[in-house]
């Protein structure tokens, strides 16, 4: 046992509030499904 050990990775927390104003600013669209036990999908849609 060792305090405060964690196998997270370090981060702000801000990743996908980024990732949505970016995608949002070249209009785009950016979303997520979550299926219960199978995990969380993030979708990112930009025009060409």
């Amino acid at each position: 046992f060792q305090p405060n050990f964690s196998t997270k990775f370090a981060g702000s927390g801000i990743g996908l509030a980024l990732a949505k104003r970016g995608v949002e600013y070249m209009g785009g669209k950016i979303w997520f499904e979550t299926m219960q036990d199978q995990g969380t999908t993030f979708y990112i849609h930009l025009p060409l």
